[in-house]
């Protein structure tokens, strides 16, 4: 986790005694960034929306309780200094919050009145895919009042077409791992949604130990992680090691591979990977005992 420290110096204050009172410097946790919630929205025109403004500080979310400024781009809506915002013409909106260096921005539609067609919302998967998985995006039209409206069958437009395959209308099978954007449009709205695509595989055992679950490795806010399944479990060992390794068993899971971590003392349901290491180059997640060269179980990854 970034932690980023700001240092707001205090003057020396005089006590009426003529004593010179030092105020020690007040110092703040800078959040990692800034979240403005929601993302996308639809209002009518004459019609407000209140936005919200969180920070993320590592794996954890705060309503900001920082002065924010918000602004809008367009003409189309207004906004005020507590995140209010009202239409005024149809069309599109960036609204923009920012906190120093932070900033995120919501887009919303204005539109001429609250029951037609504003948005096209699409549901996406909870958590990354895995290489030949499929997955289904789901697309439904939202007015402004917020109650779903009829659309037509939505087509999509796919980012990049050697990560996934469209089988069917909205069905997608992964082929590669990654990151893909895929749009959707429907009666002359769009929505793009991103998709974490991950290499993974299941754990199979080895020897008389006991290994059980899956695992997924993949990128998030550039950031190679491995996630284990919540069935995950190991036999105990004395010096139980994680690795990524050109090789499936054996010695050669050391010398051809690279720890992760040590189990249980370093393990959680998601892990991430070492700095600077590239764990796409290997084809294998190891669970070894380095004391005595035991291989307890491997993973494929495909």
């Amino acid at each position: 986790m970034r932690v980023h420290i700001l240092l707001i110096p205090f003057m020396v204050l005089l006590a009426s005694c003529s004593e010179e009172i030092q105020i020690s410097p007040e110092i703040i946790l800078l959040p990692d960034k800034l979240v403005v919630a929601p993302k996308t929205a639809a209002l009518a025109v004459g019609s407000t929306l209140t936005l919200r403004s969180y920070y993320i500080r590592g794996k954890r979310a705060d309503t900001a309780q920082v002065p924010i400024s918000w602004v809008s781009l367009d003409s189309t809506a207004q906004v005020n200094e507590n995140g209010l915002v009202t239409g005024r013409s149809v069309g599109q909106a960036r609204i923009v919050a920012r906190y120093l260096a932070f900033a995120d921005t919501a887009r919303l539609t204005v539109v001429e009145n609250s029951s037609a067609l504003a948005i096209i919302q699409l549901t996406t998967p909870a958590q990354e895919v895995r290489v030949d998985s499929a997955f289904t995006l789901f697309a439904k039209g939202m007015n402004a009042a917020g109650a779903q409206v009829p659309i037509e069958v939505p087509t999509y437009v796919i980012s990049d077409t050697s990560l996934v395959k469209m089988e069917s209308s909205g069905r997608f099978l992964v082929k590669k791992a990654g990151t893909v954007r895929i749009t959707a449009t429907a009666s002359g709205k769009s929505a793009e949604a991103e998709v974490t695509l991950a290499r993974g595989g299941t754990f199979i055992k080895s020897g008389g130990y006991s290994v059980t679950g899956t695992v997924s490795l993949f990128v998030k806010d550039g950031v190679t992680q491995i996630r284990f399944s919540p069935d995950f479990s190991v036999s105990n060992g004395p010096d139980v090691r994680f690795y990524a390794s050109a090789e499936s068993k054996g010695s050669a899971v050391i010398a051809r591979g690279i720890e992760i971590a040590s189990f249980p003392r370093d393990y959680t349901a998601v892990l991430p990977a070492p700095a600077g290491v590239n764990l796409y180059s290997h084809n294998h997640l190891v669970i070894h005992c380095r004391a005595f060269n035991v291989t307890f179980g491997t993973a494929a990854l495909r």
